[in-house]
């Protein structure tokens, strides 16, 4: 006991006097480099403290972690009992209402609904009249569908089982990124960067958003494609485009990732083959029970014909043309300028990702792209990048678009009723630009310059 006592009391001491403090106590008594100065007490002091820092924080990375996670999962229960802040909740509701009923949620508007099936009562539902955009067919992705099909199935009409279910979904989330961590050898703790992001706790329960599927699909792609489990990520990044249709944007980066690998042809088509099986095994359902194919995909068009919500440079492009031409026109013309933009910095990222490898920084960068020109962009689409986050380099600029993009709030407190209409012509999106933006970009270019110092390093 004395001579580990004297070897601990060796061990706090003696860096103190020597800057080499990767030595240990064992090689300063064999080397005879003891100390005379033993009880310097500001020397001791600053090495008891520094030690007790290092114990503290040890201990408190091995133990504290599940507390973290624990208290995100009691936000999340606590936030089941908040009623829903947007209507798109319901429309979820009636889908899946329509999937138990035996009704393709892709042939039917609500309006219309009755005359095909008289006497069924499928309108006489409690959110009837909160539901918006009766006059159009479902816009979301079959994956959805089989989600809101289960929860109709399980519980009817029950918003409280259906946020449940999106739980579940976040509490998958953060499983597979931890797994994911563990698999990439960074720490642990980075998952608290989605687990606690404000953004991902209200928009995914509070606002009842499909982005909790969406972010679990991923993780369940990106974590199959980590550990070369090619089948699980082939059918997984299926689930995903059938949720929102964009991921599909990523398969070029899934093809230069795997021609990195040993064997990569193998590799790749057993991903591929799981895609398209289970793309084709999502979409049959509907597909077999729907007047035409184009029914699919029509309503999900209109959120990029007729719907513009813009907070990024989509806007700044659109605004003049706004008086120079009519509304459609202007659009029509903003579109056609900002999509090759788009898909031109989206190749350049592809280069730049088959030059340095770092896929989970190649996507984050795509996705920054999309969000930053496209002509939809509502706040909870900003979780794209949250859920990047934790695997990537340069997390500074997604975590401040996280608490930025909260600005946009500010649409619905001027403008309730007519969304953007009323906003835009009192001249409040350019403030509203600056106030999401610009913090941003201040940390993009932070984050540019530390790259430049480092690899001048």
């Amino acid at each position: 006991m004395t001579i580990t006592t004297a070897l601990v009391w060796f061990d706090m001491i003696v860096p103190l006097f020597y800057p080499r403090d990767h030595y240990t106590c064992y090689d300063y008594v064999i080397q005879g480099h003891v100390p005379r100065d033993m009880y310097h007490v500001p020397f001791l002091l600053r090495r008891m403290v520094r030690d007790t820092r290092y114990v503290t924080m040890s201990i408190f990375r091995k133990k504290f972690l599940p507390l973290f996670i624990a208290l995100s999962l009691a936000i999340q229960v606590l936030f089941l009992f908040i009623p829903f802040y947007f209507n798109d909740f319901y429309r979820y509701l009636w889908d899946g209402w329509l999937i138990v009923s035996g009704i393709n949620p892709y042939s039917f508007t609500p309006e219309t609904v009755e005359l095909f099936f008289p006497g069924r009562g499928l309108q006489e539902v409690w959110y009837w009249e909160l539901l918006h955009f009766k006059q159009f067919l479902s816009g979301y992705g079959p994956m959805l569908m089989v989600v809101f099909g289960l929860a109709g199935l399980i519980a009817p009409n029950s918003g409280l089982f259906l946020k449940f279910l999106f739980l579940l979904c976040n509490v998958g989330s953060m499983y597979f990124g931890v797994k994911m961590l563990e698999e990439l050898k960074l720490s642990r703790w980075r998952i608290l960067l989605l687990a606690l992001s404000p953004l991902f706790l209200f928009e995914t329960i509070v606002g009842g958003h499909t982005e909790a599927v969406m972010i679990f699909l991923f993780m369940l792609t990106m974590y199959g494609w980590v550990t070369k489990r090619f089948v699980v990520s082939g059918m997984s990044f299926a689930g995903l485009v059938a949720t929102k249709y964009f991921p599909v944007l990523l398969l070029p980066l899934f093809f230069l990732s795997g021609m990195k690998i040993g064997d990569w042809r193998l590799k790749i088509r057993n991903f591929l083959l799981a895609f398209l099986f289970s793309i084709v095994l999502l979409y049959l359902p509907f597909a077999l029970t729907t007047d035409s194919i184009i029914d699919l995909f029509a309503s999900a068009g209109l959120l990029g014909t007729q719907w513009v919500m813009s907070p990024g440079l989509f806007d700044v492009v659109w605004s003049p043309l706004r008086d120079m031409y009519a509304y459609d026109r202007s659009l029509e013309i903003a579109k056609l300028i900002m999509t090759p933009i788009t898909l031109l910095g989206i190749g350049l990222v592809y280069r730049w990702y088959a030059k340095t490898g770092r896929l989970f920084d190649a996507i984050y960068y795509v996705l920054f792209i999309l969000l930053a020109l496209s002509s939809v962009v509502f706040s909870w689409y900003v979780l794209w990048l949250v859920m990047l986050l934790p695997f990537v380099r340069h997390w500074l600029p997604g975590l401040i678009l996280s608490c930025t993009i909260l600005f946009q709030y500010l649409l619905w407190y001027y403008d309730p009723v007519d969304m953007t209409e009323k906003y835009m012509s009192n001249g409040l999106v350019l403030p509203n630009q600056v106030l999401i933006w610009l913090p941003v970009g201040v940390a993009v270019l932070y984050c540019w310059l530390k790259e430049d110092v480092t690899n001048e390093n």
